[in-house]
């Protein structure tokens, strides 16, 4: 195999890797924390959110101890998650996602909890806290990628030595 076309070889799989990033990186998502807070546990909890960009869908990705996978209501808001009991102790957390295709930003703009006397136990300020989701920044594929490509095109400017 000669110089080009190992050099060919490299760059299409730097660009079979590239594009499968960035296919994943439409997908976004953002990370909250909510406490129940209302004095007593609870079976529902239902939410509205907001974002920007697509559909958004929303999942638990931890449980409060103790309690099965809930119903989830998908894809729009409100969003209402379903326990079948009251297994959401007093002080205990969940942490739900909001994700989808293009979702740029998501906040909880409201919630309340459910059932009980009177009926709906409201969200306080306190009661959600918004995580930033792990993972490589989009910015830092798109540099390696760039270096790649100049390096390849650096090594392709160099002449093979003629052979006699």
């Amino acid at each position: 195999m000669n110089r080009r076309t190992i050099v060919c070889a490299i760059a299409v799989l730097v660009a079979a890797g590239a594009m499968a990033h960035s296919a994943h990186a439409a997908v976004r998502g953002k990370n909250f924390v909510i406490t129940n807070n209302s004095g007593a546990a609870r079976s529902d909890l239902h939410l509205e959110v907001t974002w920007t960009g697509g559909t958004a869908t929303l999942r638990v990705i931890r449980n409060a101890p103790g309690c099965p996978d809930p119903v989830v209501s998908n894809p729009g808001t409100p969003f209402d998650i379903n326990w079948g009991s009251a297994c959401v102790g007093a002080g205990e957390s969940i942490t739900v996602q909001v994700i989808g295709d293009f979702v740029q930003s998501s906040e909880i703009a409201s919630g309340y909890w459910t059932p009980g006397t009177p009926g709906q136990f409201p969200l306080s300020t306190g009661d959600v806290t918004a995580v930033p989701v792990p993972g490589l920044p989009t910015w830092g594929i798109g540099a390696l990628t760039l270096l790649l490509l100049a390096a390849g095109a650096a090594f392709l400017r160099r002449r093979e030595p003629a052979t006699a």
